[in-house]
């Protein structure tokens, strides 16, 4: 900030004298929520791209973390909060950090992050006094029959009840809330946009700014903008003026405690001792707000001197404002805490108050009215009863004790009903003016008290509520109805729903969804992450769940069975309260908390309590998704809440209360809380329904609560069971646990397929590492990938059913390109959402057809169009894939290779059975060309990691997507390692992905390459692991769970993949052996619910990361590929060969190797040499003439293309083995359809 205008550097004392940081790191998350929002605004306006918008607010968000947990390092050089995070951020992400002031000043920055910590304050600080006023609600419902002695000059005056002293304090705390609500409304400017006051020439859209930092006007005139500190001033006023109160409150509660009154006892837990006089009680918490509203008058006056005589616009004087502002905020917050928490536990001593009360003297003004009623004037009265009194104290006399004949002397007009002036009760209840303390003015006042604090509590405070998250990807069940009509899913982990899908597979709807139980005392505790879970499947073949959460204490515990609506887009959950300890009986309470992530986004939700009859309900809604949740017993309080800020989960860890009953929470991060009305049994139905409209949503609700649960249960299961083909097909002498893996990943796998687009089918339920991910991660997994779905489909195959996978193949062919390409992965309608290309996904559905078509499966479904188009488009763009199966590199990947093949050949197969023997030969032609060359291009002879092995696969031969270079070289050839894994030598990076090639029949298991690189890949990515043996998908990998356990954020460090384990056991069982140890292996690799995660921990146990060896980490679970690869795995053992394995190929490859006749050239791979006696062909994908030469142009010749009908590609042969070793074909194009010159030559040596 000083190398351009400044020619020598800070003085160190300057330094120290002007930085800020030690205290205003406090707005780090206020700094960083503008800061995004900025950047936003910067990219909408085209001064930073898209990638760098997500760079800066990726680490952006990890800056925010990292400041949370403590691991930020602050430096004092760098002045105040807003330089550090900046330097941090372009430290870690270079030009694109130091873009992001652009357009923006410290001054229009520090202003934004005040007014966004005070607007947050202001929530904060409104809703400790709503508790505040709560407790004192609470008091005076509980001792309005206690009569104590009002005071004035701190000398007893008049009679009145302590319920309504308590009442007078919640006006004073009410004039205090309507001060911060009225503070609010002059805080709630944006600021930002102002610069250092003239703006700036970059024009920013500055509403879209205040939209997306919830601030409901922009300011008007910059100079004022960033000089403007009226809203701290007056902020600190309103603290103040709280202060004030509650050192009134103290005041009188001190002095009460004291022995010579004795009205109050203050508990131990809020009392302390001398440290010399055992026997003093003291009221230090009291004491210490008395003295602390000193402290806050000062903070102000402090801010008003600060102000006073500044210049206009910003200056640095304005920095002396957050110590006092941070102080004010802090001390003002705790002790309203203290005296929310303090106030129930005060301990009234009635009969002393009654007794102070009782002092006849108190009624001496009634007796004074007494003779005013009969005609005295009050002035004559009043005199007269202060010579009664006088006379009764200079006698000795209680004033109510002054004989009958004493006061006639004083008056005549008192007579012998003069003695019901003494009755205390009957004193206050004449005291019925508005506003008087009559008992009848009191219940009046406690009733209006107690609906205006909950009329308060309409609508939710703190929004839009903190930024949403997704949850965990650790999942422990998965379930949906085997029904169309059902069209909603849900995913369990710790005990609880978590995300519910609505109305496609790949639309979550729902963060989580449990239970609170308090004893309403002295603990709170949530479902997930205090109690002790366990998971079961009541019955076989059915994704029906019997969740236990139980109090480690073994107090109780919560018995939940789980399922949809068999037939209706309901969720229903049906748990079963169970106490053991007797002094809980009847004392717990349970509370649904629900946090809907509507139409797959935690943004923009709106909830509502609602009736319908007599029934109470609670909706949420965003765009057209609407979602109703209701219990059949009824809830005894309902809550909508902000996540973070007013949500039931913050309600009840206060006080272990449910106190707030919003009804309403618009557009924002919101959460449904229900306290449920529970039955003596304990045992009670909730449902969540969903739908386009609340009255479709409300109508399946109130339809399926109208039958038992235990004929949805009946039902759900019946579908399910329904859905076994044939038990011969359980193989369950083939596992390590009598087919229980089997039989529930089949079913996982018929879970994940969509009701609407049937056939397509997610590659999993979750978002890994979702607890970190947020409204700008779409996908997570819950996409179609082409190549998981066909494995999904392959794998359900393998258990003879066959209409999934079927469906599948005509999802596929439905949104296949014309180009013959499908796309990286899309949503379930069909709509791309990456745009890589990746050749091995291009051929699995001609795998898949092919494995129908073999099976008799295909029905009158004929995929001979999409069989083409693929095979055409593989032909064209091959060999080298843009992407490998990994989606990281290009290059000549073993793996897409050994798919590509065994595609073409299937192709050509069934070409063949339809008697298309022209086509089968040309296909087969470009097959036999790839499998010639596999190792040449993906096999190093200068392998350097381990000792004696020189020779081996590697993981991929990169090299330019876009230009591909046809002699590439694994052994000098460099790779970029995604996700952070650095720069390698190709030939030193190293995969399991060529057992492909034995996979699917292309290589023989015992080929001495094939050994070799199994040596290698088992020295290098093996890991032996409690379960059993795990491989890396490659060296340097980093798409996984860091070292210290953090989440994968970009860059991570890959751990063992259970397909790895599976794919080698298919390896295993084609070399001979058994793979049952590998199918054990995977069996062992579930969680307790029986699902399969995309990689299992392989470091050491770390407890504080709840990373255990060989168990999940936060990736993908369950991840279908791995359910499918288990199940393909088993089926290969039982049928002794691997089912994946193409036998037309492993004849054509293995048995009786085919020789391969011909070099290819192609527009995308263009051959630079060849072997002499091959045929070159050319392939193109238009008609044109080639114009060639073997002798530099000095004689030329033309060959017109031959049209391929079938495949609609065009190519021509030119055999070599006339041409002279060292002569060169040198060739051009015309092409026919533009009538135009290739403008470039092309040269083949022929070797």
């Amino acid at each position: 900030m000083r190398t351009g205008r400044f020619k020598k550097p800070a003085a160190e004392i300057a330094q120290r004298y002007s930085e800020s940081v030690f205290f205003d790191w406090q707005l780090y998350r206020f700094d960083i929520a503008g800061s995004i929002a900025h950047a936003a605004a910067l990219a909408r306006a085209g001064i930073i791209s898209v990638d760098e918008l997500q760079k800066i607010e990726i680490e952006l968000r990890a800056i925010e973390k990292e400041i949370e947990s403590g691991k930020f390092e602050w430096h004092r050089s760098l002045e105040d909060v807003h330089m550090n995070i900046e330097a941090a951020l372009t430290k870690r992400i270079g030009a694109a950090g130091a873009k992001l002031h652009t357009a923006r000043s410290r001054n229009d920055q520090i202003a934004l992050d005040l007014r966004l910590y005070v607007k947050a304050e202001i929530a904060e600080v409104s809703s400790r006094l709503r508790d505040l006023q709560r407790a004192l609600l609470r008091l005076a419902e509980t001792r309005a029959d206690v009569v104590m002695p009002g005071y004035t000059h701190l000398q007893r005056a008049q009679p009145i009840t302590l319920s309504h002293y308590l009442l007078a304090q919640i006006e004073s705390f009410e004039r205090d809330s309507n001060r911060l609500r009225d503070c609010l409304t002059r805080t709630d400017v944006l600021p930002l946009g102002s610069g250092a006051l003239a703006g700036s020439a970059i024009v920013l859209d500055r509403e879209q700014i205040a939209r997306d930092l919830g601030f409901s006007r922009v300011s008007e005139n910059s100079v004022d903008a960033v000089g403007d500190r009226d809203f701290v001033c007056e902020f600190l006023f309103c603290l103040a003026m709280i202060g004030m109160h509650l050192s009134r409150l103290s005041e009188d509660l001190i002095i009460w405690s004291t022995h010579e009154f004795g009205f109050v006892e203050f508990s131990d837990a809020f009392s302390t001792g001398s440290s010399l006089m055992p026997q003093k009680r003291n009221p230090d918490m009291a004491e210490l707000t008395r003295g602390k509203a000193g402290r806050l008058y000062g903070n102000l006056m402090s801010m008003l001197t600060v102000m006073k005589a500044l210049p206009s616009s910003y200056n640095r004087d304005m920095q002396e404002d957050k110590q006092a502002l941070f102080d004010s905020v802090d001390t003002t917050k705790t002790a309203l805490e203290v005296f929310a928490a303090m106030l129930p536990e005060l301990k009234i001593y009635r009969e002393r108050m009654h007794a102070g009360a009782s002092d006849p003297h108190l009624l001496a003004t009634d007796l004074a009215e007494y003779l005013v009623k009969k005609g005295t004037p009050f002035r004559e009265a009043h005199e007269i009863v202060g010579k009664i009194v006088a006379h009764s104290i200079a006698n000795g006399i209680p004033l109510n004790e002054v004989s009958l004949s004493k006061l006639k002397r004083f008056s005549p007009l008192f007579d012998s009903d003069v003695a019901r002036v003494f009755d205390v009760s009957k004193a206050l209840a004449s005291r019925c003016a508005i506003g008087a303390p009559s008992p009848k003015n009191v219940a009046a006042q406690i009733k209006r008290w107690r609906s205006h604090l909950r009329a308060q509590n309409t609508v939710a405070f703190g929004a839009p509520g903190i930024e949403p998250r997704w949850t965990s990807s650790a999942k422990e069940g998965v379930g949906t109805a085997y029904h169309t009509s059902c069209r909603v899913w849900f995913t369990l982990s710790h005990g609880i729903v978590n995300e519910i899908y609505y109305p496609h597979v790949d639309k979550p709807n729902t963060r989580d969804f449990q239970f609170l139980i308090s004893d309403g005392e002295t603990f709170c505790h949530e479902e997930k992450r205090d109690l002790n879970h366990q998971i079961e499947y009541p019955e076989r073949d059915c994704l029906f769940y019997r969740l236990t959460n139980s109090d480690p204490d073994g107090r109780y515990r919560v018995v939940k069975h789980v399922l949809t609506d068999p037939h209706l887009s309901v969720l229903l959950v049906h748990p079963r309260l169970e106490v053991f300890d007797e002094s809980l009986r009847g004392k717990l309470r349970l509370y649904a908390l629900l946090a809907p992530h509507l139409a797959g986004f935690g943004a923009g939700n709106s909830a509502w309590c609602s009736e319908l009859g007599d029934n109470e309900l609670l909706r949420a809604q965003r765009e057209d998704v609407h979602l109703i949740m209701a219990c059949d017993t009824g809830f005894c309080r309902r809550s909508v809440g902000y996540v973070g800020f007013s949500d039931g989960w913050q309600d009840l860890m206060q006080n272990f209360k449910m106190d707030w009953e919003f009804t309403a929470a618009t557009d924002g991060n919101i959460a449904l809380t229900g306290e449920i009305d529970l039955p003596d049994g304990g045992e009670f139905t909730i449902a969540v329904a969903f739908g386009r409209s609340y009255e479709s949503a409300a109508t399946k609700l109130f339809q399926s609560l109208a039958s038992a649960f235990e004929s949805h249960r009946a039902a759900y299961v019946r579908q399910w069971q329904r859905a076994v083909v044939d038990r011969k097909f359980d193989f369950s002498t083939d596992t390590c646990d009598d087919g229980g893996m089997y039989r529930l990943s089949r079913c996982v796998l018929l879970a994940h397929e969509d009701k609407v687009f049937q056939g397509a089918m997610v590659a999993s339920m979750s978002i890994p590492w979702g607890e970190t991910k947020g409204d700008q991660d779409l996908g997570g997994y819950h996409l179609v990938w082409t190549r998981d779905l066909v494995h999904s489909a392959m794998a359900l195959l393998a258990t003879d059913q066959t209409s999934t996978p079927l469906r599948a193949l005509i999802w596929l062919a439905a949104i296949q390109r014309t180009d013959g390409s499908f796309p990286q992965n899309s949503w379930i309608d069909g709509t791309a959402y990456w745009s890589g290309l990746q050749l091995d996904q291009i051929a699995f559905p001609i795998l898949l057809a092919w494995w129908l078509h073999k099976r008799g499966a295909l029905g009158l479904f004929h995929p001979r169009a999409t069989i083409v188009r693929a095979a055409a488009r593989l032909i064209l763009q091959g060999p080298v894939t843009t992407q490998d199966r990994w989606e990281e590199n290009a290059g000549y990947s073993p793996s897409t290779l050994a798919v590509v093949i065994a595609a073409l050949v299937c192709a050509a197969e069934w070409a063949t059975d339809f008697c298309k023997t022209d086509v089968a030969d040309f296909v087969f032609a470009y097959a036999d060309w790839l499998a010639a060359h596999v190792e040449e291009w993906t096999v190093t002879t200068q392998g350097e990691l381990v000792e004696g092995i020189r020779r081996h696969y590697i993981r991929i031969t990169p090299t330019d997507p876009n230009a591909p270079d046809p002699h590439a070289d694994a052994n000098t050839a460099m790779i970029q390692i995604a996700n952070g894994g650095g720069l390698h030598p190709a030939r030193n990076v190293v995969g399991g992905d060529f057992l492909h090639l034995v996979r699917f029949g292309i290589r023989d298991p015992n080929d001495a390459i094939v050994r070799d690189s199994i040596e290698v890949i088992d020295r290098v990515l093996k890991y032996e692991l409690p379960q059993g043996p795990g491989w890396r998908r490659y060296n340097h990998d980093g798409y996984g769970q860091k070292d210290d356990g953090g989440a994968f954020d970009g860059t991570g460090v890959g751990r063992c993949w259970p397909i790895l384990t599976g794919e080698r056991g298919h390896y295993e069982l084609a070399a001979g052996h058994d793979p049952k140890p590998f199918i054990k292996t995977m069996e062992d690799f579930s969680n307790e619910g029986g699902m399969l995660t995309e990689q299992v921990w392989d470091g050491p146990d770390l407890p504080h990361a709840r990373m255990k060896r060989g168990c999940p980490t936060g990736a993908a679970m369950p991840l279908c590929w791995s359910h499918a690869e288990y199940v393909s795995l088993v089926r290969s053992r039982h049928d002794g060969i691997g089912f994946y394995r193409v036998e037309p190929a492993y004849q054509r490859y293995v048995v009786n190797p085919v020789e391969n006749r011909y070099e290819i050239w192609s527009l995308r791979h263009p051959l630079r040499r060849i072997t002499r006696r091959k045929i070159l062909r050319i392939i193109l994908a238009a008609e044109a003439n080639i114009v060639w030469s073997t002798d530099s142009w000095a004689r030329t010749d033309q060959s017109a293309t031959i049209h391929q009908d079938e495949l609609n590609l065009w190519f021509a042969d030119f055999p070599t083995a006339d041409w002279p070793i060292g002569s060169v074909f040198a060739f051009t194009f015309f092409w026919k359809a533009e009538q135009r010159w290739e403008d470039r030559n092309w040269q083949v040596n022929i070797l």
